[in-house]
This record gives C-alpha cells, structure tokens and sequence, in this order.
C-alpha cells in the first residue's frame, strides 16, 4: 500500500472491525468483502503455498551443515 501512496494503518482498524472479513482492493480503492472480492485467487495462494514448501523441503533435504546454538541446549538435553 506504501508504494501506492496508500497509509496501511488508515484501513487497519477498519479491517480489524469487521473482524477481518474485509480487504482493501487498491485497484478500486474500497474495501471489499473477502468472500466476494476478486483479489484473492485461492488456486493461486494454493500454488504458491507449495512451491514455498517444495522450496524449503529441498532445502532441508539437501543441507550438508546445521548450525546449532549452544546457549539454547540445556544440561536436561544433554544427559543421555
């Protein structure tokens, strides 16, 4: 919304009123019900949704080293 010229905080609280069932469209610049507005493509959240899952699975799977901070291990964790 920033690049937009648009204050996010200005539709905020009225977003959070309406218990969240409200998105600001800047393409028309009002607020649309969530369920009857075009913005959001569930095939497309979906879609990408797995591709970041893909993407971080082959990381994990593929990671030769992990990094362990020492502050957090525990004597409990420790003890065999």
């Amino acid at each position: 919304m920033e690049n937009m010229g648009e204050n996010p905080l200005e539709y905020h609280h009225e977003i959070q009123k309406n218990n969240y069932q409200k998105i600001y469209c800047l393409e028309t610049n009002q607020l649309e019900d969530i369920s009857k507005t075009t913005i959001l493509d569930p095939k497309e959240v979906v879609i990408v949704s797995c591709k970041n899952a893909i993407s971080i699975a082959s990381i994990l799977l593929t990671i030769t080293h992990l990094v362990i901070n020492e502050e957090e291990i525990t004597k409990k964790e420790l003890q065999f």
